[in-house]
Order: structure tokens, then sequence, then C-alpha cells
């Protein structure tokens, strides 16, 4: 048979290698950049969202959102507690991912514990109305509610159970 020259060989490795190189710095360039906060304080932090959202943070809290997040929809990360008073959006949802739970909103104003360390997140709502998708711990869904003005989901992550309750007076302050 035919030999293929040596050089030949050498010149269509070195075109494949630098075709490699040259895809894998595309990729590491175009990936997204993420912004990432935390509370290391021993008080609430406020964060102003790039859509206009204010964030409080809890002491030990840490959120972080990509470049995407104008663009995507409204995704944020959280570990920890934080109260958001999101700015409404009708095209784009904004929405909180936490240990084992996701938080929908439009518009509204809510508090989420959700530390990554302890066995129950909480969600409580204020204003507005929020859809929320408990999980379960390979990430399939498990029970999807939507939760009015002062109610309470407790999710124990553990046993994979919530429980709903309504917030009176005296509970609001402390939130």
């Amino acid at each position: 048979g035919r030999r293929i020259p040596l050089r030949r060989f050498a010149a269509a490795a070195v075109i494949v290698v630098a075709l490699a190189a040259a895809f894998m710095t595309y990729r590491v360039a175009t990936a997204p950049f993420v912004h990432r906060f935390h509370n290391a304080d021993t008080v609430a932090m406020h964060v102003a969202m790039p859509d206009g959202t204010d964030v409080w943070l809890s002491p030990g809290t840490t959120p972080s959102y990509d470049d995407t997040f104008r663009v995507d929809g409204r995704n944020v990360e959280l570990d920890g507690e934080a109260y958001f008073d999101v700015e409404h959006d009708a095209e784009h949802p904004f929405i909180v991912h936490s240990c084992r739970q996701s938080v929908r909103v439009l518009g509204t104003t809510f508090n989420v514990q959700a530390y990554s360390n302890e066995s129950e997140n909480t969600v409580t709502l204020l204003s507005g109305a929020v859809g929320l998708d408990l999980l379960d711990r390979e990430g399939e869904l498990l029970r999807s509610l939507e939760l009015h003005p002062y109610e309470q989901c407790h999710f124990d992550k553990r046993a994979g159970s919530y429980r709903l309750s309504e917030l009176d007076a005296l509970s609001l302050i402390h939130i």
C-alpha cells in the first residue's frame, strides 16, 4: 500500500491540535462570568441586582448569577437566607435556585432561607405570588406549589416532606 509521508501526517496533527486549542480557548472565553457575593458581616447586606431587584443578605449568605441574567431569565443561585424585592418583568421570571428547590416569581417580596448545611428550607411570601418547586435528591420534581401572601413553606430536605403555614402579624416582625 501507499505510505503517508511523515511530514503530511505531522502537518495534519499540528492543524488538529491548533484547531482543538482554538476551540477550547473560544469555549473558555465565551463561558459566562459568574457574579458572586458573600455577606461575611454580622448584619444584613444590600445587593442591587442588574434588573433593579433589591436583595438583603443575612450573614453567611452567598448568592450568585452569571452574565446571562437578563437574557436567559433572571436566575440566581442562593446558599443562605435572603429577602427579595423583585422588580416586575412579565417576560423574564426571577428564579431563585437553592438546595433542592426553585422559587419562580414575576414581581413580589419574599424571603428564602436555604442553607446547604441545614435540613430545612423555608420560603416566606409577603406580597404577590410565587411558584415553588421542591426537588428530590436527584433533582427531579417532587411537588409544585403556589404560595400566596403571608404563607410559609417549610421543606424538610432529608424526608422530602413539606408543610404550609400562615403567618400572623407577630411572626412577620421577625422576618
